[in-house]
């Protein structure tokens, strides 16, 4: 939210000779995209975003009950009590032996839903349900299969910010200030869009 946006924008500007744009955002990237706009960081661009689409969150995280467990012990259990230093969904199928392989298929015997580890180690990390981000019904085979490179590590810095939002009930700074007041001052068409199942952010675009 703080330093990747501006820069962002302003590529797009040096390389377009112009900036009349239409965001689409999705998930975590809906999330601190918002959080950018309310804290300021892209006042400089806020009359040349002629649209903003946030899909699955927005101004407000909210998960489900498994996930708030997850999320209220998991990052300290793993990052002070364990070696590992970020989630990854792909351990499972990388070549040796390693503390995060065993955590996978340990996770992977809680999801019999699926025989894809990468699936039941990404429900792990997102969500709550089987599977957590998306329906199996609903995903193309070819994506199925490229899940871990579309989705890559995750570090626990991100949860524990994340954890702040969810116990505030909105977007806040790191530090834990308040910065949704400043979405009120935010002229941008907006559209706020989620899937039926949501089972990353739940209720989010409807609290």
């Amino acid at each position: 939210a703080q330093y990747d946006y501006q820069p962002a924008l302003d590529e797009i500007e040096k390389q377009t000779g112009q900036l009349n744009i239409h965001i689409i955002s999705h998930c975590v990237g809906a999330l601190t995209f918002c959080m950018s706009l309310s804290a300021g960081y892209l006042s400089n661009y806020v009359d040349q975003i002629k649209s903003l689409t946030c899909n699955c969150v927005s101004i407000v995280p909210n998960i489900k009950p498994w996930a708030k467990i997850k999320l209220s012990f998991g990052p300290e259990i793993f990052k002070y009590l364990t070696p590992i230093k970020y989630m990854d969904p792909q351990w499972a199928i990388k070549p040796g032996f390693s503390l995060g392989k065993l955590l996978a298929n340990i996770v992977a015997i809680g999801h019999p839903e699926t025989n894809n580890k990468v699936c039941s180690m990404l429900s792990f990390i997102w969500g709550s349900g089987r599977p957590a981000l998306y329906n199996l019904e609903n995903i193309k085979p070819e994506t199925y299969q490229r899940l871990g490179e579309l989705l890559g590590v995750a570090g626990f810095t991100n949860f524990i910010h994340l954890r702040k939002m969810v116990n505030c009930g909105e977007m806040v700074s790191w530090q834990g200030k308040r910065i949704i007041e400043g979405f009120k001052s935010v002229d941008i068409p907006l559209f706020l869009m989620t899937g039926a199942d949501n089972n990353v952010f739940y209720n989010s675009q409807q609290k």
